[in-house]
């Protein structure tokens, strides 16, 4: 029973190696995706900015809207797809196994405390220890560094300073814009004028 009960504490603690190299895991995974979730909705603001130029569509202000819920809405999934993504205990355990090295000493141990796989109680220690022993010196931030890639984010820099200039710099349809607004605005405002006259004459009983 008290070997057991080892057992079972043993198991929890291999757990938790496994939920802290799964996060280390996810945090790389974040930072691997990160630019590339940023370039495609800089890249659409700049389309949008530089069409904007071409032809009456839309001003700075719209455009600076539109680039950032495509960029909210890029982390967002991103940060789903990372952080959500289901990973059961033992599948992780034998993905760490290949990653770092360990023969499957993580996932032989957790199947063995489970049942899985049946051994003598002389074996079942001395696979429980050694994995033990072995996945605790284990260095996740060496195993799976950070990444920095640099020419991502020098796209991603190149393609914002882009955007910034496109809507920084005056925009000579946004003078269109302006004007074909107001002459919407004073039809629009013509028209109820016009309305307003045509109600007052037909409910004048005189007239």
């Amino acid at each position: 029973m008290a070997t057991q009960t080892i057992y079972q504490e043993r198991r929890g603690e291999l757990h938790q190696l496994v939920r802290g190299w799964d996060r280390r895991l996810r945090l790389q995974q974040v930072f691997t995706w990160l630019p590339r979730c940023l370039l495609p909705a800089l890249l659409i603001g700049a389309a949008i900015a530089v069409i904007s130029r071409l032809r009456p569509w839309l001003v700075s202000g719209q455009i600076l809207i539109v680039t950032g819920v495509l960029l909210v809405i890029g982390m967002i999934v991103m940060s789903l797809a990372v952080g959500l993504w289901p990973r059961p205990s033992i599948a992780a355990a034998r993905r760490f196994d290949v990653l770092f090295g360990l023969k499957e000493r993580v996932s032989t141990a957790l199947e063995l405390i489970d049942g899985r796989i049946h051994a003598n109680d002389e074996l079942l220690g001395l696979q429980i220890d050694d994995a033990w022993e072995t996945a605790r010196g284990v260095q996740a931030s060496e195993v799976l560094p950070l990444p920095w890639r640099w020419r991502e984010w020098a796209g991603v820099v190149a393609l914002a300073v882009a955007l910034v200039l496109l809507l920084i710099i005056p925009n000579p349809q946004e003078t269109k814009l302006a004007e074909d607004s107001a002459q919407r605005a004073a039809i629009d405002a013509a028209a109820e004028q016009l309305r307003q006259i045509t109600e007052d004459i037909a409910s004048d009983s005189v007239l």
